[in-house]
């Protein structure tokens, strides 16, 4: 039988009584047998074995009761401080950069979770659980993803080290405490130790002292000594003990306190569609759940063709970047194909991330060569005369990047005469051939290029959306934003013409990300650290403003 069941204070009272009625029984059917005067002829003798057992046995009790107090209060105390270990590591992990951050925190939100709804039950048998595990392995992990760029990242790092110990330690300490402080050996101990002395206390029965004032020393000695073993039994299962256990109520509220912060930093009303965990911590599944969608719609067609091929690029930092050792694609751009694939119920590897230079980007839809183009494209009544476009899902506007060293060039009445590198086919060529037009234009087939002619001096200024500049400022120190916004730059996700029915399906898509906290996510995880980028709810207010437009051709 499992001893935890008798640390719940109902069942050990039952014990108790049955015990103690049981050998009030055998001690009075031991009376109806013993002879006048009882069974010791030297009773003085028999009255020092008695108190010498009783004296030992009762500092082995006292012993094992102080032992089993001391690791009950040492098992809280592991639950606790392993709480408030995970607390420092959530609040630490502020001074990394925004992506490892999200990384981390998410993940220990999800720890602990698990910890509460799913580890603390299993306890209860002295047990484990493997999803706490792996939440620690994944969380773990992420100190390898870290990047150590400034004093503040290093600072933070060891601080986050030391948490990471603690926690383990805690996490040992608490499990250590469910498995129980004493060993094993000790049980058979104590249990013939009280037998022993019940044994000995019906052996001095005697048929010449009343059966009530036999029946109540026998009684009261059995159920305190049952209660005591009782009371050693439910100190040594804290997770079971009722009253007194041990409760999640410490990692729960760290839990929620988590959850406000990181919930308030993607102006996310709740984290149902943000975290990679469930309510209860376990991990949600990697494969999407299956739609369905209407027969010879495009949607249908990509989902039965088992994959989705979208235009993206590979060098606008923030938004479309590709890691050169694993091939791994990341920034928003390319996190937000992710999210529609996944609404598509096609999984990670289903989709054909095509490199689209800036210039063919609208040929390429045109030609069909892939289903959609998600690359920081700007909406304009032109362009929607030859593909269709989702409302928007982001809002940039055009500003300049200049060398940090050039005190030349301040704002767009400073261009005159001036080099600027433009991306070809942008909206950037005719905004400064209306606004600046003494500037020398200089083309160049992406932001990279325009780069490396700003960074070589042979233009003085380069001018693209102000996110994709502050991108590149981020990564070189020497450049800076100078002129502010001068344009709204509503970016649309480009669909062929003809296929409003996937036009759809990506605006109700956007809306869900916008409104469930993914869209919040996306921009934190890589706009959140960008000096002079909006706050994550101005950036979602301003972007539904800009979605309840009407845009031309629409």
């Amino acid at each position: 039988m499992d001893p935890s069941l008798f640390a719940n204070i109902w069942v050990g009272l039952i014990a108790t009584v049955v015990v103690t009625a049981t050998t009030v029984a055998v001690s009075l059917a031991v009376r109806r047998r013993a002879p006048y005067g009882g069974y010791f002829s030297d009773s003085d003798r028999a009255a020092a074995i008695f108190a010498a057992v009783g004296g030992l046995f009762s500092v082995l009790l006292a012993l094992v009761v102080f032992l089993s107090v001391e690791s009950y209060n040492e098992t809280r105390s592991h639950g606790d401080a392993e709480a408030d270990a995970v607390v420092e590591q959530f609040q630490i992990a502020e001074l990394f950069p925004a992506r490892a951050q999200w990384s981390i925190q998410s993940k220990l939100v999800c720890y602990a979770r698990s910890v509460g709804d799913l580890e603390w039950p299993i306890m209860q048998s002295g047990g484990s659980s493997p999803t706490v595990v792996s939440w620690e392995s994944s969380i773990d992990a992420e100190i390898d993803s870290i990047s150590l760029s400034n004093p503040r990242s290093e600072a933070g790092f060891r601080l986050y080290l030391e948490q990471t110990l603690s926690r383990h330690k805690e996490r040992r300490g608490r499990l250590e405490g469910a498995a129980g402080a004493l060993p094993v050996m000790v049980w058979p101990v104590l249990i013939t130790g009280a037998l022993s002395l019940i044994a000995l206390m019906i052996s001095y029965s005697d048929r010449a002292e009343r059966v009530a004032s036999q029946a109540f020393q026998i009684g009261l000695v059995t159920a305190m000594l049952a209660g005591t073993l009782l009371l050693i039994n439910a100190l040594d299962h804290p997770f079971s003990a009722t009253p007194g256990k041990v409760t999640p109520d410490k990692m729960r509220s760290s839990a929620a306190l988590m959850e406000t912060k990181v919930a308030r930093s993607i102006a996310a009303p709740n984290l149902d569609g943000v975290l990679p965990c469930g309510a209860d911590g376990t991990p949600l599944g990697l494969t999407p759940p299956i739609r369905a969608f209407p027969g010879g719609s495009t949607m249908a067609q990509i989902v039965e063709r088992g994959r989705l091929t979208v235009g993206v690029s590979y060098g606008i930092p923030l938004f479309g970047e590709i890691d050169p050792i694993s091939g791994n694609v990341f920034g928003f751009d390319n996190d937000l194909v992710k999210e529609i694939a996944r609404e598509l119920g096609l999984r990670p590897e289903q989709i054909e991330f095509v490199d689209v230079p800036p210039p063919e980007r609208l040929s390429a839809l045109q030609e069909r060569r892939v289903d959609m183009v998600v690359e920081a494209i700007t909406i304009t009544p032109e362009r929607r005369r030859i593909v269709e476009f989702s409302r928007p899902y982001f809002v940039a506007g055009q500003s300049l990047l200049v060398s940090r060293s050039n005190r030349s060039i301040a704002s767009l009445r400073d261009l005159a005469g001036k080099n600027v590198c433009v991306i070809a086919t942008s909206t950037g060529i005719p905004v400064l051939q209306a606004q600046a037009p003494k500037a020398n234009l200089v083309e160049a087939p992406s932001p990279g290029a325009c780069l490396e002619k700003l960074l070589a001096r042979a233009v003085d200024a380069m001018t693209t959306d102000d996110v994709i500049l502050a991108g590149l400022a981020a990564q070189n120190d020497g450049l800076v934003l100078v002129g502010g916004k001068f344009t709204v730059e509503p970016y649309g996700v480009g669909i062929p013409k003809g296929n409003a029915d996937m036009v759809a399906f990506v605006d109700d898509v956007i809306d869900r990300m916008i409104d469930d906290g993914r869209w919040g996510r996306i921009y934190y995880e890589y706009l959140a650290d960008i000096p002079g980028l909006a706050a994550v709810g101005d950036a979602r207010e301003r972007l539904g403003m800009m979605r309840s437009l009407s845009f031309p051709g629409r």
